[in-house]
């Protein structure tokens, strides 16, 4: 991860590269592992796993970068929802009930704009994409978060049109995460009272489209997993107020 920035009377620019590993996927022999939890993995293991995730259920462990290093340029797309590539514990982070980058690239910047001594407006961008090109399955992921299974992968796979043949599964093409934009205020209201609120809005990409099924509506009432051709954006307002004692 990389940040550079500059200052001009009362704004600042700061740009930001960052970069982080996660498990390697792609054993490069998709029609050889046996169902499981994580249809991914080949006997509970993964061959080409970076760390230690053996044994544990989970596809391994990346060099993860926790979402508090992110948190200027994002808030939903890692911070809370871990990219989509289920990032919420690496070698150096336990599953703390948020988000953290893995198996991604990402670029972003962000704008702080000091209105006053103390009030600053600020804004932020940020544009992600997965790391490993080829690594999950189309329909990897079932509506409810979990993996699904090899039937339901069939049957995500036709409703796109999509048959690799042997009766094997298929890598989801594109590994766009999305964008998010962020707009927020920091305003300190006495000594040692700080209003902090920030918006933002998220608009998740192709990945999302290809790798997770949505709940779709059937006849009678019913619901099914199924593909979208594009996702709604995600928003989300977050306030606090920040007590220095």
């Amino acid at each position: 991860m990389a940040e550079m920035g500059v200052m001009a009377g009362p704004s600042k620019i700061t740009l930001m590269w960052a970069q982080a590993n996660g498990p390697v996927l792609n054993d490069n022999n998709i029609f050889s592992r046996t169902q499981g939890a994580n249809p991914n993995v080949t006997n509970g293991v993964n061959p080409k796993n970076y760390g230690l995730a053996q044994g544990t259920g989970r596809p391994g462990y990346g060099w993860g970068i926790d979402a508090e290093n992110l948190n200027p340029y994002n808030y939903l797309m890692f911070g809370v929802y871990g990219g989509g590539n289920q990032g919420f514990y690496g070698l150096f982070l336990n599953d703390e009930g948020k988000g953290m980058m893995e198996d991604a690239y990402a670029f972003g910047a962000h704008v702080d704009y000091a209105v006053a001594s103390n009030l600053n407006v600020w804004g932020s961008y940020l544009w992600a994409h997965r790391l490993e090109a080829a690594g999950n399955f189309m329909g990897m992921f079932a509506n409810t978060g979990q993996y699904a299974t090899a039937t339901e992968r069939a049957a995500f796979r036709a409703q796109i049109g999509v048959n690799p043949g042997n009766g094997g599964d298929a890598y989801v093409p594109n590994g766009y995460i999305g964008w998010e934009l962020g707009l927020g205020i920091d305003w300190k209201l006495l000594e040692g009272l700080t209003l902090r609120t920030r918006y933002a809005y998220w608009q998740p990409g192709d990945w999302f489209t290809y790798a997770y099924q949505a709940i779709m509506p059937q006849a009678g009432g019913w619901t099914a997993n199924g593909c979208l051709s594009s996702r709604d954006a995600i928003q989300a307002f977050e306030g606090s107020l920040l007590i220095d004692f």
